[in-house]
């Protein structure tokens, strides 16, 4: 979709549909040009505010969106409220971020276990007299 005509003009405020260049101009502060597709889509948030999301194309981020918050105040003209690089469906990103001490904890853990288990392998095996392959 290349403009916010193509997606449901009845559904958003005509204020949205000119606030899709001024979105873009925000966007060109933090990225490319060339790195901001098309319109995707206008999301109502909250009241006057909306989000625009734009295609993302940028190396080693796949299924991510450039969006745009953008609001009219009191019937003034749209302004951005902030501009971010959003993950969408099926796009990748890294796993839920886990404290040291968790991680510390689920490590030592492990490796008690393993201990435990090397000890029980040892004790049969001097119960079968030395033997291993029983």
């Amino acid at each position: 979709m290349n403009s916010t005509s193509d997606l449901e003009p009845e559904a958003l405020p005509d204020w949205v549909a000119g606030a899709e260049p001024l979105a873009r101009r925000a966007l060109q502060q933090i990225a490319d040009d060339e790195q901001i597709g098309s319109l995707q889509s206008a999301e109502p948030v909250e009241g006057d505010v909306f989000l625009l999301r734009f295609a993302a194309d940028v190396h080693g981020y796949p299924g991510w969106a450039w969006t745009a918050a953008v609001a009219q105040v009191q019937g003034g003209d749209p302004t951005v409220l902030e501009v971010e690089l959003l993950p969408g469906d099926g796009a990748l990103v890294p796993p839920r971020w886990v404290p040291w001490s968790q991680r510390f904890a689920e490590f030592r853990e492990r490796r008690e276990a393993d201990v435990r288990s090397r000890r029980a392998m040892r004790t049969a095996r001097e119960r079968r007299g030395g033997r291993r392959d029983e």
